[in-house]
């Protein structure tokens, strides 16, 4: 008795999983149509969305770089910097790995 119940639980949630992914095609498929059909829309939405991004500062990308003591990574201009290429994030854990 429990397997039939176990059976039913599982085909139920699979008819479940099928409906959704059917229901996300169709929802895929109408935006698709809708965004052909208005295709100068669509381009005209295009440029506004590039004007907008023209005048929006951009964040610089910084170089990450592991601690030498616990290995997570910091970026660069907030390491602790030692010759040789090796950075810290913290100055207590420059003074924790050095053997002075």
């Amino acid at each position: 008795m429990l397997w039939l119940l176990l059976i039913f639980v599982v085909l139920h949630l699979l008819r479940k999983k099928m409906r959704a992914a059917a229901a996300l095609r169709r929802t895929a498929s109408e935006f698709a149509n809708r965004t052909a059909a208005n295709s100068s829309d669509a381009a005209d939405a295009a440029d506004a969305a590039d004007a907008v991004g023209a005048t929006e500062p951009t964040a610089a990308i910084e170089t990450m770089v592991p601690c030498a003591h616990c290995g997570v990574y910091v970026p660069q201009s907030e390491s602790v910097p030692v010759v040789q290429g090796v950075a810290f994030c913290s100055e207590a854990h420059r003074r924790l790995h050095s053997p002075s």
